[in-house]
């Protein structure tokens, strides 16, 4: 898609703001793991949603690279 109304640099800025929050969102995710062998259900839940915020991460840092 063509975007008229954001620059190379807009683009760059959006990438590297959206990565800050995806590495603040998966810091934070770390700080709650709920245990493993007490609380599987939950656990498994917070292991997908890491999972999630790190593909996230990894996408966008290609896609960074790609801006650069």
């Amino acid at each position: 898609m063509e975007y008229e109304h954001i620059s190379e640099e807009d683009k760059k800025t959006i990438v590297d703001s959206q990565l800050k929050k995806l590495e603040a969102d998966h810091f934070a995710l770390l700080l709650l793991e709920p245990n493993k062998l007490q609380d599987s259900q939950n656990h498994l839940s917070w292991q997908q949603a890491k999972t999630g915020i790190e593909q996230s991460i990894e996408r966008l840092r290609v896609k960074s690279k790609e801006l650069l």
